[in-house]
């Protein structure tokens, strides 16, 4: 009599095989989700770059404590160790500067595992802002060292992991306004 059928051995490598491309397919996917955060969250920060300078180009007013005073452009603020709103978390802001004083516009905050670069460093570091003037629309850092026009400031993002940072995507910030990532 013959039988007609597949082995246990037979089974046991497709199963095998199975289960290798699948540990693959997952990783793989995970890797471009991982990616795919991390692009958003650049976006996210370049786009409120440049709200703040499409802002200070067209002197759009904000009401509140602006609504009296001279506004001198619009500011935003890499909170490394968090904005003052939420302190335990990698946020950013805009600010609309009027006569000197900060008033909140937006605050945003970066997703779960994602922050600014050296993340564990950073907390101690103070905060990052870049100023866009009303009339000019340039960039004014807010730095410890010297700005030249030809060397970009830089904002570095990336995966937060246990101890290192896994992918970073960098964004240059230049002092003719210009906004490149």
């Amino acid at each position: 009599m013959k039988n007609s059928g597949f082995t246990l051995i037979e089974l046991i490598v497709v199963v095998s095989i199975l289960a290798i491309l699948s540990t693959l397919g997952i990783a793989a996917f995970v890797n471009y989700s991982r990616t795919q955060a991390l692009n958003a969250a650049a976006l996210d920060v370049v786009t409120m770059l440049q709200t703040a300078k499409s802002r200070a180009q067209s002197q759009i007013k904000p009401g509140g404590v602006c609504a009296s005073s001279p506004l001198d452009g619009y500011k935003v603020v890499i909170c490394p160790g968090g904005c003052p709103v939420r302190a335990t978390e990698y946020g950013y802001e805009l600010n609309a500067v009027c006569a000197g004083n900060d008033e909140l516009i937006e605050e945003r905050i970066l997703p779960r595992g994602i922050c600014f670069r050296l993340c564990a460093s950073l907390s101690g570091r103070p905060e990052q802002s870049f100023f866009f003037s009303v009339l000019t629309g340039g960039a004014v850092f807010a730095e410890d060292r010297v700005i030249r026009s030809v060397s970009p400031l830089r904002i570095l993002i990336g995966h937060r992991d246990f101890i290192r940072v896994s992918q970073l995507k960098s964004i240059r910030v230049y002092s003719d306004g210009r906004i490149v990532w």
